[in-house]
């Protein structure tokens, strides 16, 4: 059986868009080049997987349902696209990922996002 590729969109999350330290580097070119690998996947049938990070703390920016922990509106996922939540900084860690790339027979990935030191 050949290996499929995926592409892992790791974070792409408005808090990190609008980040307290200021804007993210060269955000509109970061975020041109994560539209522009969707589209390609998209056209190419490539499975897409979100990776988003969720922090069930009260009141917390990653708190799910903030607009802070929304996958960024230019980038968001289709309903045939793939969102798993994660809980640390381990997009594998307590998550259905490994699971979810045996099950698609996944091989190779393209990973973009947004602090992907931590992946």
């Amino acid at each position: 059986m050949s290996k499929k590729t995926a592409l892992l969109l790791i974070d792409v999350q408005n808090i990190m868009f609008s980040y307290e330290g200021g804007p993210l580097w060269n955000e509109q070119q970061v975020l041109q080049n994560i539209t522009y690998l969707r589209e390609k996947a998209h056209q190419s049938n490539v499975p897409i997987i979100y990776i988003q990070h969720t922090d069930p703390s009260y009141n917390s920016m990653l708190s799910e349902g903030k607009v802070t922990w929304e996958i960024h509106r230019d980038v968001s996922p289709l309903p045939t696209d793939i969102v798993i939540q994660k809980s640390s900084w381990d997009a594998f860690y307590q998550t259905t990922l490994h699971k979810k790339l045996q099950e698609l027979e996944i091989g190779k990935l393209v990973i973009a996002g947004i602090k992907l030191n931590f992946v």
